[in-house]
């Protein structure tokens, strides 16, 4: 082996380390959000019993756990359903099933007060909210929490966003009711409940740039020079013809060839490979840029909606998206506040990060 060879490969693989930590440091970032999970039972689920209120009919009655099976002669398959039936019909009884199977039949007015339909016990606890299933503005499966807050009915989800500075994206959907005359949308808040601390809100762009941030900018191409010749190696070949003649037990003639050789060059690569390296590296460089830009640029034209602040139109519907940035050390639960404007309009949604 050449011995100028060896600091050319030991050059070209410290070179060829360099470029990869290079490369990865320069990644596009990864969107790593986790959705932000409501509290409560599905919408879909069963009529069950989660809190009977003290000091109305149902205490003597009614029991965490019962289920409502029936409406009047109407089974009741869904809490959705039974809310459904309660707003468009009048019915007089209600059937309830026991945690030991048996069924019991009571006067609706055991169950709720029919000139307001409020409720003496409820499918939610303290906390808590409907949970319907819903898709992100990235269409993945989420959950969100239904909220009543003055004359708007709608849902809120949530997804964390674990970075450099955490961010808070939360999903505001709803319907503004009819009938109203002057229908406001105050404002939508969020709070630390654990540290009972409100937290500060961000703009779209400044989430985008920091769900997506900035990569660091590439070097500059150079100019690929030649390789440097150190040695050569020399290979000779000879070919030609013999005319050869026997007499007796000897053999003998003449011989015609000729000799040729080769000489093979050997190139140091070194600057060669460096040069081709930075430019491989800037090359991906740049692409990482450009879709770094491209995947922020979606993110926030995905997110584009109606919501606002002030008053809102009869009948409206409503679809848009706030950011957070929580400091690092409140982790949640997370609750979201939703302000229709009026006296005791205030509607809340609950949200708690799960898993790692």
């Amino acid at each position: 082996m050449n011995a100028g060879l060896i600091p050319t490969r030991v050059f070209f693989n410290s070179l060829l380390l360099a470029s990869l930590i290079t490369l990865i440091s320069g990644c596009v970032t990864v969107q790593t959000g986790k959705a932000l999970t409501p509290s409560g039972p599905y919408d879909d689920g069963p009529m069950v019993i989660r809190k009977v209120f003290p000091d109305t009919p149902a205490v003597s009655n009614i029991d965490v756990g019962d289920k409502i099976i029936a409406l009047g002669n109407t089974p009741i398959q869904s809490i959705g359903q039974y809310f459904n039936l309660l707003s468009n019909n009048a019915y007089d009884t209600f059937t309830l099933e026991k945690a030991n199977g048996l069924r019991k039949t009571l006067a609706i007015n055991h169950l709720l007060k029919p000139s307001s339909y409020d409720q003496y016990a409820s499918p939610l606890n303290d906390g808590e909210s409907f949970v319907l299933r819903q898709t992100t503005a990235d269409g993945e499966p989420c959950l969100a929490g239904m909220f009543s807050g003055g004359d708007i009915f709608g849902t809120i989800s949530g997804v964390f966003h674990d970075k450099a500075s955490n961010v808070i994206e939360i999903r505001v959907t709803g319907t503004v009711a009819t009938k109203c005359s002057e229908c406001y949308l105050k404002n939508v808040a969020l709070m630390d409940w654990k540290a009972q601390s409100w937290i500060q809100p961000i703009s779209t762009e400044d989430a985008a740039w920091l769900i997506y941030p900035a990569q660091n900018q590439p070097g500059q191409m150079v100019n690929v020079p030649p390789p440097i010749p150190v040695s050569a190696t020399a290979f000779s070949t000879t070919t030609g013809t013999f005319d050869a003649h026997r007499a007796g037990n000897y053999i003998y003639g003449t011989y015609r060839g000729q000799t040729t050789t080769t000489v093979v060059p050997q190139y140091n690569y070194a600057l060669t490979n460096a040069a081709l390296m930075q430019n491989l590296a800037v090359a991906i460089q740049q692409d990482n840029i450009r879709h770094q830009n491209k995947l922020r640029q979606d993110y926030v034209s995905k997110r584009s909606g109606n919501l606002r602040f002030g008053k809102l139109n009869p009948g409206e519907q409503i679809l848009g998206y706030l950011y957070f940035s929580p400091p690092k050390h409140l982790t949640g639960p997370y609750v979201v506040f939703v302000d229709g404007g009026n006296r005791d309009s205030v509607g809340a949604v609950r949200l708690d990060l799960t898993g790692p």
